[in-house]
């Protein structure tokens, strides 16, 4: 049997026990209480802000079958297409010869539009691509509001609505449409379905293509606006073609939150085809 420890012994050998625990306390009462809803090590901060309505919509080109509508009421509510519209407004300015192809350009009137990009001579290319609104503006007025109208009753274009006026009806103004209806429309520009040239419909479609990579080609506009009230309105509407298929796709984001645009809202599509496999 082991002969107990002797009182100097033992004391030897707890004190500095109890004194390490001491720090250790002291140490952990000098920090304070942890937070109960402390994120874990590497975890993003929530996002805060006033919510975000958002609805996404994709449809098999092929097939026609929906894969995704996320949003319920908010995909069959109309809102204003807002740059979106630079897609018809293309195709028609084509169809009418006021566009003659990629490369008609419009002098810049010397006005500052508060954009450097915004800021010079246009041609439809870059007017597309870096959403000029002066360049539209132009092309709107002169198709003109009797040719608009036809047009846009031809091709069945939202509520067709051109009273706010040539220069700025689709511009958070009278001219509305859904995303249900904004795939609607892109299903029929890339099924080749829509009634304008060969020609105007190879144009657009090259001029909206935003990246090619790995044998995927996504497509697509941006639109950004805002009401008096304070909400923001994003937009991107477009088309994906790859290995797995061709789709086409809207999504629409309502919020008060600063960012809510038409970047964001192609970040929302882009995360969307990404989840399904369908972009890289």
């Amino acid at each position: 049997m082991r002969p107990p420890l002797r009182p100097a012994v033992f004391l030897a050998l707890f004190v500095p026990v109890l004194l390490a625990a001491g720090g250790l306390a002291a140490a952990v009462a000098a920090a304070g209480p942890a937070p109960a809803d402390a994120p874990a090590a590497g975890t993003p901060p929530a996002e805060t802000g006033p919510p975000v309505a958002r609805c996404l919509v994709l449809v098999n080109l092929a097939t026609g079958e929906t894969v995704l509508r996320e949003g319920g009421e908010q995909c069959a509510e109309r809102f204003s297409p807002c740059s979106t519209f630079k897609i018809p407004n293309a195709l028609i300015g084509l169809q009418t010869g006021v566009l003659t192809d990629a490369n008609t350009t419009f002098k810049w009137d010397g006005h500052d539009y508060g954009r450097e990009a915004a800021n010079r001579d246009q041609t439809l290319t870059s007017a597309i691509q870096n959403s000029i609104v002066w360049y539209f503006r132009r092309v709107a007025e002169e198709i003109g509001p009797r040719r608009m109208q036809n047009w846009l009753d031809r091709i069945e274009y939202g509520n067709r609505d051109l009273s706010g006026g040539q220069k700025k009806f689709w511009l958070m103004s009278s001219l509305l449409i859904s995303a249900d209806e904004q795939v609607a429309f892109m299903a029929k520009l890339y099924r080749n379905e829509l009634p304008f040239t060969a020609e105007a419909v190879a144009t657009v479609k090259e001029i909206l293509v935003n990246s090619d990579e790995n044998g995927v080609v996504l497509s697509g506009k941006t639109g950004s606006g805002e009401w008096s009230d304070g909400r923001k309105l994003g937009w991107f509407v477009g088309d994906l073609k790859g290995p797995k298929g061709e789709f086409v796709f809207a999504v629409n984001l309502v919020g008060e939150r600063e960012g809510i645009d038409g970047r964001r809202a192609r970040e929302v599509a882009r995360q969307m085809l990404q989840e399904r496999g369908l972009l890289p």
